[in-house]
């Protein structure tokens, strides 16, 4: 994916829904990655009055409710130590377990956010970006 293919996820799944899911003054976040942080994308946050929080590198995993997501995925894709053959098994078989992921492993994920933020917060004495 590019910055312009990411730009283009988010005008279509973000801007529609995001006040809906978090309110009216909601923000997003993000991590680091090249295309969440190119000038292209930056411009299209500040074009669609998108505010985006601070983020620290060492808040990744804490902090990215994907993150979690991912880990889950990979354990299925790779349970019982299972190998591929090919890169096309490989992604049909992630391609496979994605959509079996359990809705409510998501929202699990997505509720622990504001716990994770505390533990942030106490970790690290205080955050003033929010």
């Amino acid at each position: 994916m590019n910055s312009q293919a990411y730009q283009s996820v988010l005008a279509s799944h973000l801007l529609p829904n995001a006040e809906f899911l978090a309110g009216e003054n909601w923000k997003y976040q993000q991590d680091n990655a090249p295309i969440h942080s190119s000038n292209s994308t930056k411009n299209w946050f500040q074009a669609n009055n998108v505010e985006t929080l601070k983020w620290s590198r060492q808040w990744s995993s804490d902090l990215s409710p994907i993150e979690n997501l991912w880990g889950d995925l990979a354990r299925r894709v790779y349970a019982n130590e299972r190998h591929f053959t090919s890169s096309i098994e490989l992604k049909f078989t992630i391609e496979d377990e994605w959509y079996k992921t359990d809705p409510e492993l998501c929202q699990k994920i997505v509720s622990s956010m504001r716990t994770r933020v505390f533990k942030v917060i106490r970790r690290n004495g205080s955050y003033t970006g929010f």
